[in-house]
């Protein structure tokens, strides 16, 4: 099955502040079934969860935007079947009901040894530099991925995120759409571009 950019931006552009496909949230303590004593469902709005200092979803929402995964939502009286951009991507936590990946550094390692990315070199770039955007600009478009490090060694990837415009990104655990890449604050990023030409 080929790529569909417009697909995952879809999936990104309605999860990004809602409970991704697989009705799963990672968290620093494991993938539960409730926070704050209410249950998870695919598409239940993050705020109605309740404060959850706990979240580390990004890469889980990823997952599930780029790769295999379908849920259906009930809107208004309409069933609609959300799909996401089609990549074939493990789920090493496939036991605890979660699809995808939970760690930076492992979807990272699995898209490029997969030949599903490719890393636009030099594989660390400072975040804020203008260069830096022009590499975004110029290499990548919307349906690529950032990922984001807190020093330039794949050990160190904390955060990543979808491109849903030239350089916006959506992402979880900080909730965002439509902002500029830069609004996530570590010092490095790995552009991603799926799949590689």
């Amino acid at each position: 099955m080929a790529y569909d950019r417009l697909l995952t931006i879809f999936s990104a552009a309605y999860f990004w502040d809602k409970v991704a496909h697989d009705g799963r949230v990672a968290t620093k303590g494991g993938y539960p079934a409730k926070i704050n004593g209410v249950t998870l469902t695919p598409g239940l709005p993050l705020d109605q969860i309740g404060a959850n200092l706990i979240e580390e979803d990004c890469t889980h929402f990823v997952s599930c935007c780029i790769g295999q995964s379908k849920c259906t939502i009930k809107v208004g009286n309409r069933d609609i079947t959300i799909h996401g951009g089609g990549l074939r991507i493990s789920s090493p936590f496939k036991g605890a009901k979660v699809y995808g990946h939970t760690h930076v550094a492992q979807l990272v390692g699995e898209l490029y040894n997969s030949k599903q990315a490719s890393i636009i070199w030099p594989q660390f770039l400072p975040t804020r530099y203008d260069s830096t955007r022009n590499k975004i600009l110029q290499n990548l478009r919307a349906g690529d991925l950032l990922a984001y490090a807190r020093k330039p060694n794949p050990n160190h990837y904390e955060h990543m995120a979808i491109l849903v415009g030239p350089d916006t990104i959506a992402c979880h655990t900080y909730s965002r759409l439509n902002k500029d890449y830069t609004d996530v604050s570590f010092p490095w990023v790995t552009l991603l571009r799926l799949p590689p030409p």
